[in-house]
């Protein structure tokens, strides 16, 4: 009976661990992921469902990269192009055509 108890105690508290490890990654990507979304909203001037629509975007594409930290120049390059395709779906024409001014802001959201 002790060993059952030693032994489920041992399975609980390495799933704790292993969980508590999930969530700090979690919140780094949720971190980085708002920290460009601040740099955006700042300069794009966005408003209602896009700012969601936005963090949603870049949450998935710090998620890509932190999944696939080997990534090859190509899949990088493919991961930018989806990038890139939905933002232009999400913002609208001018605030699309503001990357155009700002191309630096356009190479930190999608690198």
């Amino acid at each position: 009976m002790k060993k059952i108890i030693a032994v489920l105690t041992l399975f609980l508290a390495f799933s704790i661990q292993a969980n508590a490890q999930d969530t700090n990654v979690n919140l780094q990507l949720a971190v980085k992921a708002k920290a460009d979304y601040n740099l955006a909203e700042q300069k794009l001037k966005l408003k209602g469902e896009t700012q969601q629509q936005l963090y949603d975007i870049l949450l998935s594409k710090h998620t890509a990269l932190a999944e696939n930290p080997k990534m090859t120049a190509e899949e990088k390059n493919e991961l930018v192009e989806r990038i890139k395709y939905k933002l232009k779906k999400v913002l609208s024409k001018g605030q699309y055509n503001y990357f155009g001014k700002d191309p630096e802001l356009l190479d930190r959201l999608v690198h």
